[in-house]
């Protein structure tokens, strides 16, 4: 915003120039300044487009240079200043000592004070030096308004003692005395245009571009919403295949005793149901649906400045809201699948069985041994459960996650191989270890046997806990594992 720019330049010390894409509704910039200052906004909406009526002197250097003056970015070869109404209204800002008229002045009185150059490449422009003598008219606000409206680019004018008017596309205030803008304007004595140090600095309003700018803000908040839309519909997607791997799971460990797993397990739910939670209040009773309501009421709206600009702040205001949702999806997205799988990244993990009796597996392939003999794990949790495609997955999360983990807990999916479930852990505390899978199966959870590898045959579906090899090489966790004789079973 033109006013907030000013302000914060003024306040921190150095030039903010605002970009001349930035339009302001009338509205808005009424409502602002009158807030801070009591001062009227001046409308002359049916004045935009119209021919200046300005006599310029044809020798103006400022006609001559290319590029760069005069205005922010200003190609004179490419436009042409002085000739079209661009301005629809002006207020006043503030007065103050405008370091711009006495510094940033490249070809009038104060050219060799000029020094914007190299800090902002801008000038401005003075009424003096650029329209001809004859035409010149006794000093007034909206005289210098006239004049500074036709020139792209510039936001703000000032008038100073009562006769000198400038434009410039911001302002700076310099450290000042107590002197006020009391000098009356040369052609209208009962309005102020200054003092004789310092500026009358006002704001001016871009003429009317609504429609186009509506139009942009219906394209930002269409895309805005479909985006939300599509990553309301992933999170989703990973909290269902969540919720239905860990209620197939669920009742199967619970028939055989495993209340670590079963305990996970339901974390898992737990962590589903929230994602669900929080993507319905995003797209179904929230931001998606609310900024879609905004942009088809701006579809249909009718025609109108004021109407445009109130549906332009409704879904701007909308989008920024269903941003703030869709970075909430885009952390559930990371949260509940992994960013980057790299090949064969499980390949530095083994079963945890492994360090507990590595004669139950195959010791020169133990990897291939995963669903003789399952095991389940509990401990230190980091982040929540994921949907993995694979062990290289899980692995992969693993080696990524912030928060030293260790190992992890592989759930392998019968309905849907590509959405196994994965849960992180920094510290292992428990494991139970199943040795009662074999041939004569199916068996009760209740019946023992023997436990030697050729009279196993694998489990239904994989479900291993890995460590990191690196970490456990050489100890033993005997001492926090449980043997369980049975194994577990699917549904008949």
């Amino acid at each position: 915003m033109i006013a907030l720019c000013a302000l914060a330049e003024s306040a921190l010390g150095f030039p903010i120039a605002p970009q001349p894409s930035a339009q302001v509704g009338a509205d808005k910039l009424q409502a602002d300044f009158t807030g801070a200052t009591g001062e009227i906004f001046q409308s002359f909406k049916d004045e935009c487009g119209l021919p200046s009526g300005l006599h310029i002197e044809p020798g103006s250097l400022a006609l001559l240079e290319n590029p760069g003056f005069p205005g922010a970015g200003m190609n004179a070869s490419a436009i042409t200043p002085f000739q079209t109404v661009l301005k629809d209204g002006f207020m006043k800002v503030e007065c103050v000592k405008d370091m711009m008229f006495s510094q940033g002045d490249k070809h009038g009185p104060n050219k060799h004070s000029y020094n914007q150059g190299q800090i902002s490449g801008v000038s401005i422009i003075l009424y003096d030096e650029y329209v001809a003598k004859l035409d010149r008219k006794p000093m007034t606000q909206k005289v210098c308004f006239d004049f500074c409206r036709t020139v792209p680019n510039m936001g703000f004018f000032g008038v100073i003692n009562g006769r000198h008017c400038y434009c410039t596309p911001f302002y700076k205030a310099q450290a000042s005395d107590s002197s006020m803008c009391d000098a009356p304007c040369d052609g209208s004595p009962n309005t102020m245009c200054g003092g004789k140090e310092k500026s009358m600095v006002f704001a001016m309003h871009f003429c009317d571009d609504s429609a186009q700018v509506l139009a942009a803000a219906i394209a930002k908040g269409n895309t805005t919403a479909g985006s939300l839309l599509t990553k309301c519909g992933l999170v989703d997607g990973l909290a269902a295949d969540t919720m239905a791997i860990a209620d197939y799971l669920q009742p199967q460990f619970g028939a055989v005793g495993d209340s670590v797993a079963t305990t996970n397990l339901q974390k898992a739910k737990t962590t589903a149901g929230l994602m669900l939670r929080d993507s319905y209040k995003a797209c179904v009773n929230g931001s998606q649906g609310s900024l879609a309501t905004a942009v088809t009421d701006a579809q249909g709206a009718a025609a109108g400045v004021l109407i445009a600009e109130k549906h332009t702040r409704d879904i701007n205001a909308k989008v920024e809201t269903a941003k703030a949702a869709e970075d909430r999806m885009d952390a559930l997205i990371a949260q509940a699948q992994n960013a980057q799988d790299v090949g064969n990244s499980s390949l530095d993990y083994y079963p945890l069985v492994y360090f507990i009796d590595k004669d139950l597996l195959n010791a020169s392939d133990p990897l291939a041994n995963s669903t003789k003999v399952p095991s389940t794990c509990g401990g230190k949790a980091v982040g929540k459960s994921m949907i993995a495609t694979n062990k290289d997955s899980c692995a992969s999360a693993c080696n990524a996650a912030v928060g030293g983990c260790v190992g992890f807990q592989y759930f392998e999916s019968l309905a849907k191989p590509t959405a196994n479930l994965c849960l992180l852990f920094g510290e292992f505390k428990s494991i139970s270890y199943y040795t009662g899978c074999g041939a004569a199966g199916p068996y009760s959870f209740l019946q023992q046997r023997q436990t030697t590898e050729e009279d196993m045959l694998n489990a239904p579906y994989e479900a291993t806990c890995y460590g990191k090899f690196s970490k456990f090489q050489g100890l033993s966790l005997k001492k926090i594992s449980k043997k369980m004789n049975r194994c577990y079973q699917v549904p008949a």
